[in-house]
């Protein structure tokens, strides 16, 4: 039945108020809202038909240039190709005239199931010639005969089935959300065409089993082209882009802006549950609240590929899409490749309109932590490359092209040659080694020729390590025993039997950033460095705090910690989780008094990752020099070989250890009681 001119009145009105009263800025793009609506009343409601009403109020809607902003009926059919079918499209010439060329399809969606591929020009849909402007529009729940043609010349009938969305308020068709593959040259590749969900557990989940499979992958591409944004469950795959506790940004109520806010004491989401029995604790949590919300990641910790990743956008990049493109651009996590994202980041609500009408408002802006608007900006890349309908045509992509050939020249940042190898300690007991480790400096043919050979196995070295053409002077013997820990593997920490690097600075604080210590996964090394720029000298030498002597300000570090509790509003155990350390040996830390120990590297590592501390901010007054008696070496070397035999028992090895004490005692040259 066709609405009469009063019922038209009605829903108009309603739009009118809810716009006024819901949208967070109608005149962020310089609109006049009570304007607009004025003086488009009465041609809207002298409209011809109910869809020229519905086409009408939309017209007016889009005056104001916000996401998230529209006007349909529930049971409209008609929905966007990009949530109908799951695919993109862009314009392209085809015998003359303007048509529309699939860009990105999706896996897993009609579009794709159909046997639609990019490069595909759209002729026909549901018996009627498609043409630009008029954008591509398939009905849910219903057929849709369409005629393209291929890149190869041959036209092609065909039948797209579209299912019906699981919301009538937001009707999206899912497709397969996450696609990875494991490239060759160690490169991992991870699509993600959507963020499914409110919350987002089924996609972590997803994206959880794409990490595993990708865990041998030291750079990673992530594809976000024609991503349609989603829910929340982005928070996921930015926590795996870096190690800590990251503020992504906040959204913004207009309630809350009109109020004023400090963003730091926002309410913070910073964990995506793992099942949904937990959604009415967050229901309780933030559904009572205003929607202002601090994003926090996850603190999933260090991966291989940290440091090395690229990310890819294009035009059709929106929405959460661009909240992940955005976080990585801001801390560096990532270069960004494609082109400019369109700027569609506002968080939307449905609201009645009254006969079956929804209008969709935006009730809150996002910005990011360093206070960036998104909406009508979007993220530009850091490499422009545009990809054109004759490269579709011939099959290109020069967009994913570009990310491989970045990622390839990826080698190892020039401190990763200097690597502790991690290998555990029933490897090193297997090869007969007792524990020790060694440092890998430079490529075999470089290594100074008194270190011709490091014996590291080769399993544990990739072709971009021996092959990276940066030179190294030394390679350094390290042992589990001695002077001052420069890294840790296998759960202990790694000390070396001396530590001059011969690196600059320059080199040195390329890796080991300003704010974090840069540590990787199947490394774990944590070096320090002579910041006086004499560490080629050797430690008796003058020249600043060497590694084997440098202490931590114990102080300094606890004031940090203090400082980062109270403002984030954190109890001792919380900190310490999202430090990742025990609650025991942070509170060792902050105890005041001069007999607090020193932390052990893995412990310094978290910690400083966490406060986002420089190393030399701590670094204190040297050590007192280590007792270097070759009887106490000797006594410590057994030791180390006795514990790494897998013979012996740890309980067996401590009473040979104590057997081996007493008689070295009684048949040492040097006094009784002199060695305790």
């Amino acid at each position: 039945m066709s609405l009469d001119v009063r019922s038209r009145e009605k829903i108009y009105s309603r739009v009118c108020a809810l716009v006024t009263r819901k949208h967070f800025d109608p005149g962020m793009n310089g609109a006049n809202w009570e304007e607009l609506s004025k003086a488009s009343k009465d041609k809207i409601l002298q409209s011809s038909s109910d869809e020229e009403f519905e086409k009408q109020i939309q017209g007016v809607l889009n005056e104001l240039k916000t996401s998230h902003t529209g006007f349909r009926h529930s049971k409209s059919p008609n929905v966007p190709g990009r949530h109908a079918i799951s695919a993109t499209f862009m314009r392209c010439n085809f015998d003359g005239e303007q048509r529309w060329m699939f860009q990105d399809v999706h896996e897993g969606g009609p579009a794709h199931v159909s046997g639609l591929r990019p490069g595909d020009i759209l002729l026909q849909v549901r018996n009627r010639e498609l043409k630009p402007p008029d954008p591509p529009i398939f009905p849910v729940g219903d057929e849709s005969q369409y005629v393209v043609q291929k890149p190869d010349g041959k036209r092609v009938m065909g039948t797209l089935q579209v299912p019906n969305p699981r919301s009538k308020n937001h009707p999206v068709i899912v497709p397969k959300a996450v696609v990875c593959s494991q490239l060759p040259e160690g490169i991992g590749w991870l699509k993600v065409s959507m963020f499914p969900g409110a919350v987002g557990i089924d996609l972590a989940h997803m994206l959880d089993t794409a990490f595993a499979h990708l865990k041998d992958s030291s750079r990673l591409i992530v594809d976000l082209r024609g991503n349609t944004g989603g829910g929340i469950g982005g928070l996921r795959l930015m926590s795996y882009l870096t190690p800590g506790k990251t503020e992504v940004g906040y959204s913004l109520t207009r309630a809350r802006k009109e109020r004023g806010y400090s963003r730091e004491k926002l309410p913070r989401f910073g964990r995506i549950p793992s099942h949904k029995a937990t959604l009415l604790w967050l229901a309780l949590r933030y559904g009572f609240i205003d929607k202002s919300i601090l994003v926090v990641t996850e603190g999933l910790g260090p991966q291989r590929f940290h440091g090395r990743v690229i990310i890819l956008v294009n035009e059709h990049t929106s929405s959460a899409g661009e909240m992940v493109a955005a976080f990585a651009e801001e801390n560096k996590l990532a270069t960004i490749v494609g082109t400019k994202t369109p700027g569609r980041l506002l968080s939307g609500s449905a609201f009645k309109a009254g006969f079956g009408y929804i209008v969709g408002v935006p009730v809150a802006a996002y910005l990011t932590w360093e206070g960036r608007l998104i909406e009508g900006k979007g993220v530009s890349p850091s490499l422009n490359v545009e990809l054109k309908p004759e490269q579709l045509l011939a099959g290109e992509d020069p967009q994913m092209q570009k990310a491989l050939e970045i990622a390839r020249s990826m080698l190892r940042a020039p401190l990763a040659d200097l690597l502790i190898d991690e290998m555990s300690d029933q490897h090193a007991a297997q090869n007969g080694d007792g524990g020790n480790k060694r440092i890998l400096c430079g490529p075999p043919s470089e290594r100074s020729p008194g270190h011709s050979k490091c014996d590291l196995p080769a399993d544990l070295l990739s072709n971009t390590l021996l092959n990276n053409p940066t030179p190294r002077t030394e390679c350094v013997h390290v042992s589990s025993s001695l002077f001052w820990p420069i890294g840790f593997a296998g759960g202990r920490a790694l000390q070396a039997e001396r530590a001059r690097c011969a690196l600059p600075d320059a080199t040195v604080s390329s890796v080991i950033t300003p704010n974090a210590f840069s540590v990787s996964r199947e490394i774990r090394s944590c070096i320090l460095w002579n910041r006086s720029g004499e560490s080629n000298q050797p430690s008796n030498q003058k020249g600043g705090a060497s590694v084997e002597t440098a202490r931590i300000d114990l102080d300094q570090l606890a004031e940090h910690i203090q400082w980062k509790m109270e403002q984030e509003d954190l109890s001792l155990r919380e900190a310490a989780g999202a430090a990742r350390v025990s609650p025991a040996t942070m509170s060792r830390i902050l105890r005041k008094g001069k007999k607090r120990p020193q932390p052990d590297t893995g412990t310094l590592v978290h910690i400083l990752n966490w406060v986002k501390l420089p190393i030399e901010k701590i670094i204190g007054s040297p050590l007192p020099p280590k007792r270097t008696r070759s009887d106490a070496k000797t006594l410590e070397v057994i030791e180390v070989h006795l514990r790494a035999d897998k013979n012996l028992s740890p309980d067996a090895a401590k009473v040979i250890t104590q057997m081996v004490r007493a008689a070295y005692k009684q048949f040492s040259k040097h006094p009784r009681g002199s060695l305790e």
